[in-house]
C-alpha cells in the first residue's frame, strides 16, 4: 500500500516507483507481482530487487518452538526471496544496467555473529534467516 512516506521518496531520472502487493506468506504473490508490473503497469525490466520482508513472532528457545511456527518463519524468511528471486530473474535480466538482487540479512543470521545472539530467544527467526543466507 502506498504511504505518504514513499510517496515521498525521490526516484532516479528515467525511473518511477510502484507499489504491488506481495505478501511472503503466500507461494503465488512473487508471480502475481511481477504479471501485475507487467500487464497493469508496462514495465519490461527491473534494475533492483529489495527482498526485505521478515517475521519474528516466536520468541523461544527451540526445545519448545511449535514446529509450526519453524514453517511459517521459513516460508516469510527463507522460501518468500527465494520466490521473489524467481519471480523477477528474466526482469532483472532484462536491464541495461547491472541488475541487482539484494537479500536483506540480519546479524543473528550469521555464524561470525552467532556466539552475541546465542542467548537469544529468537530460534525461528535466525534458523530462518540463516538459511536465506
Amino acid at each position: 500500500t502506498a504511504t505518504p512516506a514513499l510517496s515521498a521518496l525521490t526516484v532516479a531520472e528515467g525511473s518511477r516507483m510502484i507499489i504491488v502487493q506481495l505478501n511472503c506468506d503466500s507461494e503465488t504473490d512473487a508471480q502475481a507481482a511481477v504479471q501485475t508490473l507487467r500487464e497493469e503497469h508496462g514495465v519490461t525490466h527491473l534494475d533492483v530487487v529489495v527482498a526485505n520482508a521478515a517475521m519474528a513472532t516466536n520468541f523461544g528457545p527451540a526445545s519448545t518452538m511449535p514446529f509450526e511456527h519453524l514453517q511459517a518463519h521459513m516460508m516469510v524468511n527463507m522460501y518468500a526471496p527465494v520466490l521473489l528471486f524467481q519471480a523477477t530473474r528474466l526482469m532483472l535480466q532484462q536491464s541495461k544496467q547491472q541488475a541487482k538482487f539484494v537479500l536483506i540479512g540480519a546479524p543473528i543470521s550469521t555464524i561470525t555473529n552467532m556466539h552475541d545472539y546465542a542467548r537469544a530467544p529468537l530460534t525461528a527467526y535466525g534458523v530462518s534467516k540463516l538459511a536465506a543466507n
